[in-house]
């Protein structure tokens, strides 16, 4: 699975086989062991939603991706 910063920040997209071993741009962080069903993935949208920062164009920081992913999994373990 990989999130998207820079324009559309926010957004997740799960990795398909066809990507692996391919180049990717600075634009996306990947994450490697982790899934999420469609509710999780959209748990995480509207938490980087809120966290985007930027005028012109949106962005997030590496950080506030891995606190909205472990907000979503710790929701998931209760």
């Amino acid at each position: 699975m990989f999130l998207r910063v820079g324009r559309n920040a926010g957004y997740s997209f799960i990795v398909k086989n066809e990507y692996v071993g391919k180049y990717i741009s600075d634009y996306f962080y990947i994450l490697k062991g982790i899934t999420f069903n469609e509710i999780g993935h959209l748990k995480i949208r509207k938490l980087l939603f809120s966290k985007r920062k930027g005028i012109a164009s949106s962005y997030l920081h590496k950080e506030d991706i891995l606190l909205a992913i472990n907000e979503v999994l710790s929701q998931n373990e209760n």
